[in-house]
């Protein structure tokens, strides 16, 4: 039994029990009134360290059924709101609501999308209405339910100005904000955001590659990967963390994936490079894992091509198993352009996020910061059939529920799928 399901069961006998029990209320975020709560952000240091640290410590923090917010049927949809240019959105799990970073304005976006609303604009103390910033990320911590902001200068390479910020949503409150400038001049280009399960934040910046990692109390920046700012194999470009798992995942621009530890101390080893199938895009900048696929299925953005849909076949995103003598490799299954009215708008792909427990959307920047066209609405489009019409996924009839377990033979010439499934299930099977 993995680590992870033998706590599940513990917590939950232990609820039974009555030790405590595991809260399961939602409170809606526009009913969290009040002014903006500001924490003490002179020296980067939360107000009460030891909170925070309980939190991540708690068997709240563990949480074996994310995300369970309703589904989302809608298809694509628009948002109206003036000059918003979406940089990046992440889901809630707990709230339920969207959260979508700006490139026109150092703003974050907070969006209803089962009522299609606006519910909360959240701007940061000394960058709010600053236009040399704009939000470049935003991430969930699906273990704490914080929220992590990325807020880069427009003139990031001169000025080195890059704060990354942790944002409480339940007191509507900022609890620290660490400028990575003081860390070197020579890091910029900050996009990917990630953390692990002790709360750490990890930052990912393309000029220098490297990524940086950030104590769960904002305390010690430092570059964690690699241990010197040198030139390294191949470039860094975003991150996602497979959850209840210390592997972060990272690709390199061209479409290759690579796993790190995040169990490692500074300066670890090269990522865990898999071997390619069939298929690297040269241009990819965004990464996801949609939780709806439970980590086996990745989906990487390309600004030229769409996005990429990848599947680890064989173990997940480790290019060996000694167990099963085994070889996992990467293998795209399709690739999802982007709609023709959106390259008319001057727009192209950006990034992807899974918005309720079942539907995967694409948003949308814009050459230059321009858009030919209503500089009020702006569209996600659902791009959720055309990855699941050709996966090698296990569907039942609820839905996807499982993984397959496809067999690579170790020279990774040929995969062999099993079909002895279950009554009432079936296997899509990939090209």
């Amino acid at each position: 039994m993995k680590l992870g399901t033998f706590i599940t069961h513990v917590l939950a006998a232990a609820a039974t029990l009555g030790v405590y029990a595991i809260p399961t209320q939602r409170r809606p975020v526009s009913e969290t009134g009040g002014g903006l709560k500001v924490a003490n952000l002179s020296n980067g240091l939360p107000e009460d360290v030891q909170t925070l640290r309980r939190r991540y410590e708690s068997p709240e923090a563990v949480r074996p059924d994310w995300p369970d917010c309703p589904e989302f049927n809608k298809g694509s949809f628009d948002i109206k709101y003036p000059k918003l240019y979406p940089t990046s959105a992440a889901w809630d799990g707990n709230q339920c609501v969207l959260f979508i970073g700006s490139q026109a304005a150092p703003e974050v976006i907070v969006y209803d999308p089962y009522n299609g609303h606006v519910v909360r604009v959240v701007e940061i103390p000394d960058i709010a209405h600053n236009t040399d910033y704009y939000i470049s990320s935003v991430h969930w911590d699906f273990y704490t339910g914080l929220w992590t902001f990325l807020a880069t200068s427009r003139r990031a390479e001169e000025s080195g100005n890059n704060h990354v910020i942790k944002y409480d949503v339940y007191k509507n409150a900022f609890i620290w904000k660490v400028n990575l400038k003081a860390l070197t001049s020579k890091v910029g280009g900050c996009y990917g955001l990630e953390t692990d399960f002790e709360g750490n934040t990890y930052v990912a910046c393309t000029d220098g590659n490297t990524i940086i990692r950030i104590l769960f109390d904002g305390q010690f920046p430092k570059t964690w990967w690699p241990e010197h700012i040198d030139p390294i194999d191949r470039a860094i470009r975003g991150l996602a963390a497979i959850p209840d798992s210390s592997r972060l995942l990272t690709h390199n621009g061209e479409g290759l994936i690579g796993a790190l530890d995040m169990t490692m101390e500074f300066g670890q080893r090269l990522p865990d490079w898999l071997a390619n199938t069939n298929m690297m895009i040269p241009d990819v900048q965004g990464i996801t894992l949609p939780p709806k696929y439970k980590s086996h299925v990745c989906l990487l953005t390309s600004p030229t091509q769409g996005v990429q849909v990848v599947e680890a076949m064989g173990w997940l995103w480790q290019t060996e198993d000694y167990l099963n003598h085994r070889h996992a490799v990467q293998h795209t299954f399709t690739v999802i352009p982007p709609p023709p009215a959106i390259a008319a708008e001057n727009g192209y792909p950006s990034d992807t996020v899974q918005v309720g427990s079942n539907s995967i959307f694409t948003l949308f920047e814009y050459k230059d910061g321009h858009k030919n066209g209503d500089e009020s609405v702006w569209h996600f489009e659902d791009i959720t059939q055309a990855i699941e019409q050709n996966l090698a996924l296990l569907h039942g009839p609820n839905g996807f529920t499982g993984w397959n377990d496809p067999m690579i033979w170790p020279d990774a010439d040929e995969i062999r799928l099993k079909t002895d499934l279950p009554e009432g299930w079936h296997l899509n099977r990939g090209t």
